[in-house]
């Protein structure tokens, strides 16, 4: 389903039987089974699809009906709000038909269906939910409840904010007031008149019109940014990160984002070579540049993108070794001041090619994939019929996103959400994890120093803070190493149950366990990782290739004596919390944000079934085909993606300071970590191992 993941079952009965589906077959399983085992939907079939070597068919069986979903007994929702939520829930979960009792999370909800959800409340209600209210209200009814409570609530703190905006306009100076109305020459932003600003008369009254609107835009994600007419825009941190780890110690290739695509059928190459080109003219991500001007680094989109190149190998000895070796070559480290994209199409033969595609993450993020390929395959198809493509016109730009987010940092909600930051790692020293490849905290014999001496990582008393959007920000590399992380089968399944227990994630359990690793492995409670906030809400933004995700410092204070339900529900709090104040870039103004920087966790959640995608009548076949960065710049980092069967991923470390032997035993001890937060959430932290 393009709504995401569920447990479906699929049932042949023996013999023609008086039961009713799905309650009956529902009622059977959870006597029998834990509850986050409990399929979401029962679908009745005269026999199971196979395959010609007798194999089940999974990509036959049919999607379940709505009614094979089961549910608690229907109540019709009773108020308007509660109607038009119901029509939201319907939209976004895919289902027909929701009750005022229902549960968000019971027809299928997740943690990026929840930002699905709090945008299309947003935009369609005017109320801005939030991801923790949303958790805490659960069912159509509670939901509806805070719906009617917030919109009281929003229009009072409009009013506030329009009164202290007004009174900041009328005490500035005639010059400052013409300076903030040239600065927004190039905006486009749809302006009314504020009731507020009526005090004002001229240009104040037009700069007080203008600072209501954008403060509207800021304090509601459900409201479209501000179109910008300029080609230029600033650039996020997230970008600046990129654009640093390429240029700084030898670790260009780490933002290489890369797929290798086997194409089977009537492949038309020049039709996809015009899709290519028209992919790259919709989405202007694909054309970007970037330069360092006066100290800092921005973003111009360019009139004219990479083409498609085309290489013919059908006549060619050892074709499969020899288009390796075009995958290897065309993921070299990208030349950010010229390119940010490239595609290439291989010929092997009759109805045979593969197609590789190469962005860098500089402006793409896990979720632009799904829209590269959905774009690129309606636009192949429109170029072999000779028709306009099936794809909406975009409603904004990843230049407008950039331009709204580095804005915001000197506007009064962003200036609030920097000083949570500044608060949020105050204090914090970092943290060293034992090693055993650097006796005496020197570096090993065998590392080659790309600057000199490395200093000795004691704190942050020796950092120095350096301009917002300032460059030269990335940490140190290292060698990397990797060790594969699972999570599937019953181990997953038992996750699952204490989230549902617990309402919350496994998003959150994970990160609990990583967070408890790092905490028994360096024997400190106060621990802090690198994390990730999706900034997918924006209407319009699912439609945009971009990097929209801002990382953030999580850190949570490990209770040793508290049990690990406790610490879980403790790491979800602090999520929650640290995601709220996610709009601004909160490491563009820390100055200890290296030492946060040296433990990341990755978390991403796939939605659809790998494979679905084909190119009219051209079959697809994903190769998994992946050029692994060789340096890194963390200690330890976990990352990982969830599918159909649960998690799987890597665990990135450190071989300058850890061996594989104990790389293996760490990533033994995660797994030993996770294990008993799912099935021993009673136990003390305390109590759980430390890393050999």
């Amino acid at each position: 389903r393009s709504t995401g993941v569920r447990l479906v079952a699929y049932v042949c009965l023996a013999e023609a039987a008086a039961i009713e589906v799905p309650g009956d077959l529902h009622a059977f399983v959870a006597a029998r089974l834990p509850a986050y085992m409990i399929p979401a939907a029962f679908v009745v079939l005269d026999e199971l699809p196979r395959t010609a070597s007798g194999k089940l068919d999974r990509k036959a069986l049919p999607a379940p009906a709505d009614d094979a979903f089961q549910r608690g007994a229907y109540v019709a929702p009773a108020t308007p709000t509660e109607e038009r939520l119901a029509a939201i829930w319907r939209d976004v979960l895919g289902v027909e038909q929701v009750g005022r009792h229902d549960s968000f999370f019971a027809l299928g909800g997740h943690s990026l269906l929840v930002v699905r959800l709090v945008a299309h409340v947003g935009r369609t209600l005017g109320s801005e939910l939030s991801p923790r209210s949303v958790f805490e209200r659960p069912t159509l009814a509670g939901q509806a409840e805070h719906v009617a409570r917030l919109r009281g609530a929003g229009a009072s703190a409009d009013d506030a904010a329009g009164a202290a905006l007004v009174e900041r306009v009328a005490a500035l100076p005639d010059a400052e007031v013409a300076a903030q109305l040239a600065a927004w020459s190039s905006v486009m932003l749809d302006v009314q008149p504020a009731p507020a600003a009526r005090v004002l008369a001229g240009p104040r009254r037009t700069l007080a019109d203008r600072l209501i609107a954008q403060h509207r835009i800021d304090a509601r994600p459900s409201q479209p940014l501000a179109r910008r007419a300029s080609p230029t825009a600033p650039t996020t941190f997230a970008q600046q990160l990129q654009w640093d780890y390429h240029h700084r110690g030898n670790f260009p290739n780490l933002g290489i984002q890369a797929t290798a695509l086997a194409l089977r059928g009537p492949l038309d190459a020049r039709a996809m070579q015009h899709a290519i080109a028209d992919l790259v003219e919709r989405q202007a991500a694909l054309r970007t540049t970037f330069r360092v001007e006066q100290g800092r680094l921005i973003q111009t989109v360019q009139p004219r993108g990479p083409a498609l190149d085309i290489v013919d190998l059908s006549r060619a000895g050892d074709r499969a070794s020899r288009a390796r070796a075009l995958f290897e070559a065309i993921c070299r480290p990208h030349d950010l001041t010229c390119e940010v994209f490239r595609a290439q199409l291989v010929h092997l033969g009759d109805e045979e090619h593969l197609l590789f595609l190469v962005p860098h993450h500089i402006v793409v993020d896990g979720f632009s994939w799904g829209v590269l390929e959905a774009d690129l395959a309606a636009l192949y198809r429109a170029r072999r019929a000779g028709t306009a493509a099936d794809v909406a016109p975009l409603e904004l730009t990843y230049g407008d996103f950039c331009f709204w987010q580095r804005t915001l940092e000197d506007r009064p909600l962003g200036l609030e959400q920097l000083a949570f930051w500044h608060r949020a790692v105050a204090g914090y020293a970092g943290l060293e994890l034992p090693g055993d490849l650097s006796p005496g905290g020197g570096p090993p014999p065998h590392r080659q120093s790309r600057r000199g001496p490395h200093p000795p990582r004691s704190g942050v008393a020796d950092r120095v803070a350096r301009p917002r959007g300032a460059v030269g920000m990335a940490t140190d590399t290292y060698q990397a190493g990797r060790v594969p992380f699972v999570l599937d089968g019953p181990r997953w399944i038992a996750v699952e149950r204490l989230c549902a227990r617990l309402g919350t994630t496994p998003y959150v359990a994970i990160t609990s366990g990583f967070l408890l690793l790092l905490s028994r492995w360096a024997g400190r409670s106060d621990v802090c990782t690198l994390n990730g906030k999706f900034h997918r809400n924006r209407p319009g933004s699912e439609a945009v290739i971009g990097n929209f995700v801002t990382p953030y410092p999580l850190r949570v204070a490990i209770d040793e004596h508290a049990t690990l339900e406790d610490v879980v529900r403790h790491c979800h709090d602090a999520v929650l919390s640290h995601r709220e104040h996610g709009q601004v870039a909160p490491s563009s103004a820390l100055a200890a944000w290296p030492e946060w920087t040296r433990y990341n966790f990755n978390y991403q959640i796939s939605v659809g079934e790998a494979g679905a995608l084909a190119f009219d009548g051209v079959t697809v076949e994903r190769l998994g085909w992946n050029v692994h960065a060789r340096l890194t710049p963390h200690d330890l980092a976990l990352f990982i993606r969830q599918d159909t069967h649960g998690v799987r991923g890597d665990l990135v470390y450190n071989a300058e300071r850890f061996s594989p032997e104990l790389a293996a035993r760490i990533a033994a001890t995660l797994d030993q970590l996770i294990d008993t937060l799912a099935t021993a959430s009673s136990h003390r932290a305390d109590a759980l191992p430390r890393v050999p």
